[in-house]
C-alpha cells in the first residue's frame, strides 16, 4: 500500500484566493495545461456590499518531467464554483465552461496561450451557479445546478445561447450535477436536501428517474466512470463515499468513511480503477476501487 511519504511534491503555488476546482485539459495538443479556479467572499466591506470575486488561472506544466510550472494567463471574474473542459473542441480549440457566483455561465477558449472569454449568459435572477457538466453526446450542451435547487439545460451554440430547459430538482441548494458517461440522456444531481437523483432529459423531467436517500447529509460530489460502464461515485457532507451500479440505485456497492465532507471526486482517466477524493477538512485521498464488494475499497494514500 502506498503512503503519503512516497509522494513527491513537485510544485506549490499560492493561489491568493480560495481555490475550489482544478481541471486538466484533455484535448490532445493541450494536455500539458490545466486551470485552477477560485472563489472569495470579500471581507473588507459591509455585508450589504460584500462581493464574491474569483479568477481562473491557466497553467502550463512541462509534460516530459513536470519540473517547470508556469502561470500562462489569469482571467478575472466573479466567484467560480465549478469549471469543466468541453469533451470536444469548439471552433477548433478547447472550451472551458465556468459556473459563476453572478448567476451566469461563462465560456472561455485557449488562444495563443491565453484564456479568452467567448460567451456569457444568465441562468436566473439572484442565484449562484454551483456546478455544471458538458453533455457527452452534444458538444454545445451544458447542464447547470444552482443555489435555488434548480437544474438548467443550456445551449452554448450561436447567438441564441442560454437556458433551454429548467426545473426544480431539489428543495435546497443543488450542489452538484453530472452527466452519465455511457447514457447521455441520464444526468445525476445532488442537493442539500440529502437526496441523490437521476433524470432523463429526453422527456420533460417532471419527476426523477430515481431518488436515493442513502446519504444522511447534503450530496456535493458525483462522477460517472468513463472506463467502467454502470459505475458511479458519490460523496457527501456525511463524509462517506458511495460506489453504485446505476442499474440498481437501491443499494450501494460499497461505502467508505473518509472524514471531512467530500467536495470533489475524480476517477483515474485511463482504467477507472482508482478514485481521487478532495475532502473539506481532511485533505486528499486515493481509493483503490478494483474490487467492489461490501466495504472492499482500500484507502491507498492520504495527502
Amino acid at each position: 500500500m502506498m503512503t503519503s511519504k512516497q509522494l513527491q511534491t513537485l510544485h506549490s503555488v499560492d493561489t491568493g484566493q480560495t481555490a475550489d476546482c482544478v481541471e486538466w485539459c484533455h484535448a490532445e495538443s493541450y494536455s500539458h495545461m490545466f486551470v485552477c479556479a477560485t472563489y472569495q467572499l470579500q471581507q473588507e466591506t459591509s455585508a450589504e456590499t460584500r462581493k464574491r470575486i474569483g479568477k481562473i488561472t491557466l497553467y502550463h506544466i512541462d509534460s516530459a518531467c513536470g519540473k517547470s510550472l508556469e502561470a500562462q494567463h489569469v482571467l478575472a471574474c466573479s466567484g467560480v464554483l465549478d469549471s469543466k473542459w468541453s469533451p470536444a473542441p469548439l471552433d477548433g480549440s478547447p472550451a472551458l465552461a465556468c459556473a459563476l457566483s453572478s448567476a451566469e455561465v461563462m465560456l472561455a477558449s485557449v488562444r495563443d496561450g491565453r484564456l479568452v472569454e467567448t460567451q456569457r449568459f444568465p441562468i436566473g435572477d439572484d442565484v449562484i451557479a454551483l456546478s455544471l457538466d458538458w453533455a457527452p453526446d452534444t458538444p454545445s450542451r451544458v447542464i447547470v445546478s444552482d443555489s435555488r435547487g434548480r437544474l438548467s439545460v443550456c445551449d452554448t451554440a450561436g447567438a441564441g445561447c442560454g437556458v433551454t430547459q429548467q426545473w426544480q430538482a431539489h428543495d435546497f441548494e443543488a450542489w452538484i450535477v453530472a452527466c452519465d458517461r455511457w447514457q447521455p440522456a441520464l444526468i445525476y444531481s445532488g442537493g442539500d436536501d440529502c437526496k441523490l437523483k437521476g433524470w432523463d432529459v429526453r422527456v420533460m423531467p417532471a419527476a426523477p428517474a430515481f431518488v436515493s436517500k442513502h446519504h444522511t447529509m447534503g450530496v456535493c460530489s458525483i462522477q460517472s466512470n468513463k472506463q467502467r460502464e454502470h459505475l458511479l461515485a458519490t460523496g457527501s457532507y456525511d463524509e462517506n463515499i458511495l460506489i453504485w451500479d446505476r442499474r440498481n440505485m437501491k443499494v450501494a456497492l460499497s461505502e467508505t468513511h473518509i472524514g471531512g465532507g467530500i467536495w470533489q471526486l475524480k476517477w483515474e482517466p485511463l482504467f477507472g480503477e482508482h478514485l481521487l477524493a478532495a475532502c473539506m477538512h481532511n485533505g486528499f485521498h486515493i481509493l483503490d476501487c478494483t474490487r467492489l464488494a461490501g466495504n472492499m475499497i482500500v484507502r491507498m494514500v492520504t495527502l
